[in-house]
């Protein structure tokens, strides 16, 4: 790369540093956010359902191990008892 396209890049990384530092830039960088976590949250649910539906045997026993190795880990264990 050059000075002159590297320089461009860090004007260009100061300038979205400088848009995020005002309420607005804040408020537009967090509606995005949502906006690409719900669409992966989608994908996601959309790639696990294909999944299922094309190897059904396999994604049972992804989803099972899935499920027990979550189970070692203290932020998901006893998560079924939390709303009793």
């Amino acid at each position: 790369m050059t000075n002159t396209k590297i320089d461009q890049i860090i004007q260009r990384m100061a300038e979205d540093i400088n848009d995020k530092s005002t309420p607005e830039g804040r408020q537009a960088a967090s509606e995005l956010t949502k906006k690409t976590q719900k669409r992966r949250m989608i994908a996601k649910y959309k790639a696990d359902k294909a999944l299922a539906l094309m190897h059904p045997e396999e994604h049972k026993t992804l989803y099972d191990a899935a499920y027990d190795l979550l189970a070692s880990d203290a932020r998901y264990a006893n998560v079924d008892t939390i709303n009793d």
